[in-house]
């Protein structure tokens, strides 16, 4: 595994003790770092949803034009600190 990391978490001895019993030793890093990775895509979903669902929202647009010409002002101002 490139850049691998050792890592300590507290799991309930029960829990661990049945994943130890149903999934192999040698499967258990990668089916530990799928399920960490299904979590990741999962939250960022939600946030995905969430930001969806504003911008859909008509209330909210005047909210999401002001925040739009706000980042658009941020990313000029960072793209002019870069290249100066």
């Amino acid at each position: 595994m490139p850049n691998a990391k050792r890592v300590l978490y507290t799991i309930r001895a029960d829990v661990l003790e049945r994943f130890n019993s149903k999934v192999r030793p040698s499967q258990r890093s990668k089916t530990i770092e799928r399920m960490m990775l299904e979590a990741l895509q999962q939250r960022e979903d939600e946030v995905v949803d969430a930001a969806m669902a504003i911008a859909r929202d008509p209330e909210s647009s005047e909210d999401h034009q002001t925040l739009s010409a706000w980042v658009d002002a941020q990313s000029a101002h960072t793209l002019a600190d870069f290249e100066s």
